[in-house]
């Protein structure tokens, strides 16, 4: 009689099949309880882990060290990966799941809030979803959870005196290294109650975010502020933008005086600044042209992006200064520092310039590369990380893009993924479209890529009526449209699409079907 795979000690089962396809593990776990518990040995899934983090470096997470994985929760995170990029591509033309969270119908400060007064940042990983209300809250949800309807308080809000126009941002950085256990996060607070009154004020708060542990079990976050300060603000701000990476935040601004606008960055060091100070010193870089985005580079380096280049500075060649103004519309002092290196970005011949989405930036070993789209085309821009010498750019254009739609231009950070990314478009029916995008960086242009569209549900909503008139009128009825951009985890497959009074969480891993 031939042997049987039943009749090999477990231990050497369990040896050969760390040697198999994701597929193919899955396969044999149906033919008998036997083999079905030797595909639950953790070293399987350790080993099919790092076979899917060798595949594509730096696009899986972890929220702990491996140890404290069990062999179940691993196996999760190998079939997200796996299993999302075969949804991916399935011809039934919608996500495998889609869940609604309803955006809280709170009243702040006599203010009935809406989706336009959250901002939403998906975690690595897809499973926590950070909400930053106006008032200076934060709040989380868990994704994996039955209760993932239930928001719970990470910051409660601290602005005592809220306007509807308050603004919030923030920024994260999150380690590339496996697993990130934790990370830091630049918030801030544009406080306007007192409606365009100069000078007005900002609070900026430098957040350290951890895991709460039951065990060995990740249950929840919390956040210790290590750093709050203040700016102040001479000047009408049209946007501001954010960047924290190790010691260094900086803040670019585009703002007006006397109906012209300009632009600058400032660059801290907040570890070094007392807490609750106002005058600090600071680097400023005034550039002649809007910063679409900004983004702090290792080797301490910051990457502009305008409408049509990239420029690198070296922070320490930015000059130094000191004012109790972080933004002073009356400063007539200025020079503009020449950057390390300049590369010029393809146009897409529109004019206006089209709008870009601008990624987060990718570390590798020795270069940081970006994901820039326009209205029709996608590149790679890649800025070697030498520690000796100028960085060295290189732009390349990697695929065509369909018709698509932007909304808030910060939010486009989180659309795009190492090798992943997601576009949305609105039709005008009760369904809308999400274009799933595949690229190689390390490739050249496919003239003929055809990404893959996926149908999701639009809510039909009642409009006003005129209410000045007796009469009867018919109710009017309109399209919802996205709010914000589109947040897309890449190791998890999920999208996050935030509508005026909704999100849509999206899953495309086929083990959510």
């Amino acid at each position: 009689m031939p042997p049987k795979f039943e009749m090999l000690p477990l231990e050497l089962l369990t040896e050969i099949m760390q040697w198999l396809e994701v597929a193919d593990v899955l396969c044999t776990r149906r033919t008998c309880k036997y083999i079905h518990q030797a595909t639950t040995a953790k070293p399987i899934w350790i080993h099919l882990f790092w076979k899917c983090e060798r595949a594509s470096p730096g696009s899986l997470t972890l929220e702990k060290p491996l140890t404290m994985y069990s062999s179940k929760e691993l196996e999760h995170v190998v079939l997200s990966w796996e299993s999302s990029r075969v949804g991916w591509h399935t011809r039934d033309g919608i996500p495998s799941r889609q869940r609604t969270l309803h955006i809280p119908n709170d009243c702040l400060h006599d203010i009935a809030l809406s989706g336009e007064h959250y901002r939403h940042y998906l975690v690595p990983g897809g499973r926590w979803l950070l909400a930053f209300r106006i008032d200076g809250q934060i709040s989380y949800y868990d994704l994996e959870s039955a209760e993932y309807e239930k928001g719970r308080i990470l910051v409660p809000g601290y602005i005592e005196k809220c306007s509807a126009i308050n603004d919030v941002s923030f920024s994260v950085d999150i380690s590339d290294r496996l697993p990130f256990r934790d990370f830091k996060m630049a918030q801030h607070v544009h406080d306007d109650h007192y409606h365009g009154l100069w000078p007005s004020y900002g609070i900026i708060k430098i957040w350290h975010i951890d895991f709460v542990f039951e065990g060995h079990a990740v249950v929840g976050l919390r956040a210790n502020c290590l750093k709050t300060f203040i700016v102040s603000l001479t000047c009408n701000i049209l946007k501001l933008t954010l960047s924290l990476r190790n010691q260094y935040l900086a803040i670019a601004v585009e703002y007006s005086v006397y109906e012209c606008k300009r632009n600058h960055a400032t660059i801290v060091e907040w570890p070094l600044l007392r807490d609750m100070a106002q005058e600090y010193p600071r680097r400023i870089l005034y550039t002649s042209l809007k910063a679409e985005d900004i983004h702090l580079l290792p080797n301490g380096r910051l990457a502009v992006f305008t409408m049509d280049s990239v420029s690198v500075y070296n922070v320490s060649s930015i000059p130094l200064g000191e004012d109790n103004m972080l933004f002073d519309a009356h400063n007539s002092d200025r020079s503009y520092p020449i950057p390390s290196s300049t590369c010029t970005l393809s146009c897409s011949g529109h004019s206006p310039p089209s709008p870009r989405i601008i990624s987060i930036p990718f570390v590798s070993p020795d270069s940081v590369g970006f994901l820039v789209g326009e209205l029709d085309a996608l590149q790679s821009v890649t800025i070697s990380s030498d520690d000796f010498g100028d960085p060295r750019l290189t732009a390349k254009k990697l695929i065509q893009l369909p018709s698509h739609q932007w909304c808030k231009h910060w939010t486009t950070r989180y659309s795009l993924g190492r090798h992943h990314g997601v576009l949305y478009r609105g039709d005008h029916k009760s369904e809308s479209s999400l274009i799933l995008l595949e690229y190689d960086p390390e490739q050249g242009f496919e003239p003929d890529y055809v990404p893959v569209i996926k149908s999701i549900k639009r809510d039909i909503q009642e409009g006003k009526t005129d209410q000045d008139t007796s009469r009867q009128l018919s109710p009017l009825w309109k399209f919802e449209e996205l709010a914000f951009d589109v947040l897309f985890d890449e190791a998890s497959g999920r999208v996050v699409v935030h509508m005026d009074q909704r999100l849509e969480v999206l899953d495309f891993a086929l083990m959510y079907k």
